[in-house]
This record gives structure tokens, C-alpha cells and sequence, in this order.
């Protein structure tokens, strides 16, 4: 399924998944549009090697139709392109239901759209829970684009996630935060594991490395253990307060923590002074020159837990969208 293809992901991380698309398929793919939240990609490959994109939200086939309205893409050439494509990936996947999404969809002609693309591929159209989702928005002056989703759930939605917790990171945000960490080797801590998202997505990444979670919450660190289990991971994992960690001095090369922001978890009237203990003792746990990434909502905390810390210096720092959120992740490195 060679083509033209639209890949979503959370806003902030356009530089992380422009650099794992160009790392992976450089010679075969070209970038040329993009937004805060998508790129569209002309590509040699299939489908299936683009679903490899740890960092990408969702893959869409994108079909471009030169009409002034979408009631024109029923006319006989466009209506059997857009059912080729569908059936297309109707191949590749399987789907129980599909849906429209659009501004108006619940108009007369996409209702007509609906009805005519159930008829044609023998597939229930199910409005609000429709597996295969067909997205048509306008593009330039005079025409529109269908986006066709290539599987029945977004990427991020990843299949080891068997157990899940109120305010769990989003897959692809803790795969690009183990981009930038870069360890293929060496040791690496993830503080307040919670239900191992970052945990998993640095063992899949860099599976030589040598990884530990830390968690205090016991029903988080069973829920982990499920999630290990269905990925396949074992890192060692400890049952212990981040503010005292259970390992010796300069032992770790990175350490990363989706930090309480006290807003799902944690107490917020508590972050400053649980920041400043979990920085400390990450600057007494890092080896000269490791790395540190830190992603929070509550960065007037982080801040004021930073004040008069010389021990660290600040590589990154930038907002990423998570579930209505605007965390930001600080990525320092500890001083040789």
C-alpha cells in the first residue's frame, strides 16, 4: 500500500517524530506538510512498516480529491477510489464497524456518504464507536481530503497495556522521552513507575539496557506487573519511596519520572518539597554527566525545587499535549 500517508501525534513532539521518521525510513519516505500535531508522508513502504513508528499517535492513508464539496466524491471515479482504498485496508485488518468523522457529519450528505459506503463494503456504520474511521476535512480552496485510519485503534493504545490507571502517560510521549534519553546500554531508573508505560517503551526501545522501576504505590506496582508481563519485559522492580531510593551512589546513567503533578495523582500543596527530595536524590543516584528528564504539569514547583540546585544542567525543556494537559518535560544532565 504504497502512497501518500497522515501521521498524528501529540503536539510538542513534531522534532521527535520527524527524527524517528528520517532514523527509520529516510530513503524511502519524504516529509512534505506538516502541522503542531501531524505529518504527511509520501512513501515506498507498506502500511505495516509504518505501524512500526513508536513515537506516531495514528497512521492514516490520505486521499486527496479535487471537489468543492464532499457530496462530489460520490461521483463514479472518486466514490471507486475511496471504496479501493477502504477495501484495501479492509485486507490488512480487521474491523467490525466503521464511522465518519467530519464537521456536519451528522448532515444529509454524509449520511448519504455513510449509507453508500456500508452498501458497497458489506460493513456496519456505527456512528460513535465505528472501528474504521474515515476523516474528511477540506484542504486549499477547492478540495477535500479523506484520511483513512490503517488500524482499528490508535497506535498509542498499545497491545501490552492490559491494566490501566487514572492518568497513565500516553505510549508515544514515553517513547519519545526514551528517544531523547538515547541509552543503549547502561542503567537506567524509572521513578514513580506507576503502570510501567515508560518502563516498557525503554525495554522495547533499548533492550540491552538495564532497567529498574521504582513505585510506592502497591496497586500501581501490581498493575506494572500485569503490563511487564503482557510486554514481555522484566526490569527489576522496587517497591520503595522515590525520596529515598534503595540503590547506591552514582549507579544509574538515566533516570526519568512522569513526576505526581497533583492533579490525577498526587498531593499538589506537597510537589515543591517532593520535588526537591526526588532531585536531590537524583543527583546523588547519577553517574557524572547522566541524564535526568522530568515531565510535569506543576513547573512552578519544579521550579522553585530547582532554586540553588547547582548540581544540574539544563539540556531541554519544552510543553507536550497530554489528555487535555500541558506537562512540560525537563531533561537535565548532572555536572562532571
Amino acid at each position: 500500500m504504497h502512497g501518500t500517508y497522515e501521521l498524528t501525534f501529540p503536539r510538542g513532539l513534531y522534532t521527535i517524530v520527524v527524527a524517528e521518521v528520517e532514523e527509520r525510513f529516510a530513503k524511502h519516505s519524504a516529509v512534505f506538510t506538516h502541522t503542531d500535531s501531524s505529518l504527511t508522508i509520501k512513501t515506498e513502504l507498506s502500511f505495516e512498516q509504518l505501524l512500526q513508528l513508536r513515537t506516531v499517535q495514528s497512521v492514516y492513508r490520505k486521499l486527496y480529491f479535487k471537489v468543492p464539496r464532499p457530496k462530489a466524491i460520490l461521483g463514479d471515479a472518486h466514490f471507486r477510489r475511496l471504496l479501493d482504498a477502504i477495501r484495501l485496508t479492509l485486507q490488512t485488518q480487521t474491523f467490525k464497524s466503521f464511522r465518519i468523522d467530519a464537521a456536519g457529519s451528522n448532515s444529509s450528505i454524509f449520511r448519504r456518504i455513510s449509507s453508500s459506503i456500508e452498501s458497497a463494503i458489506n460493513l456496519p456504520f456505527d456512528a460513535h464507536n465505528g472501528e474504521l474511521q474515515l476523516r474528511f476535512k477540506p484542504e486549499d480552496d477547492d478540495g477535500w481530503v479523506v484520511l483513512i485510519r490503517q488500524t482499528p485503534r490508535p497506535l498509542s493504545a498499545r497491545q501490552w497495556r492490559v491494566a490501566d490507571m487514572p492518568g497513565a502517560l500516553n505510549a508515544c510521549i514515553a517513547a519519545a522521552i526514551i528517544r531523547l534519553a538515547d541509552l543503549k546500554q547502561g542503567v537506567l531508573c524509572n521513578i514513580t513507575a506507576g503502570s510501567g508505560t515508560i518502563l516498557i517503551e525503554a525495554l522495547l526501545a533499548f533492550p540491552d539496557c538495564t532497567a529498574i522501576g521504582l513505585e510506592i504505590d502497591p496497586c500501581a506496582l501490581q498493575l506494572c506487573r500485569q503490563n511487564l508481563a503482557a510486554a514481555q519485559c522484566t526490569p527489576t522492580l522496587l517497591h520503595a519511596d522515590a525520596r529515598r531510593v534503595p540503590l547506591p551512589a552514582q549507579s544509574l546513567d538515566v533516570i526519568i519520572s512522569d513526576l505526581p503533578w497533583g492533579e490525577r495523582v498526587g498531593d499538589r500543596q506537597q510537589q515543591p518539597d517532593l520535588y526537591s527530595a526526588i532531585l536531590n536524590e537524583s543527583s546523588r543516584l547519577l553517574k557524572p554527566g547522566g541524564q535526568a528528564l522530568f515531565l510535569t504539569q506543576h513547573t512552578e514547583a519544579f521550579n522553585y525545587a530547582m532554586k540553588g540546585l547547582k548540581e544540574f544542567k539544563l539540556l531541554n525543556q519544552f510543553r507536550i499535549e497530554q489528555s487535555g494537559f500541558w506537562p512540560t518535560l525537563i531533561q537535565l544532565q548532572l555536572l562532571e
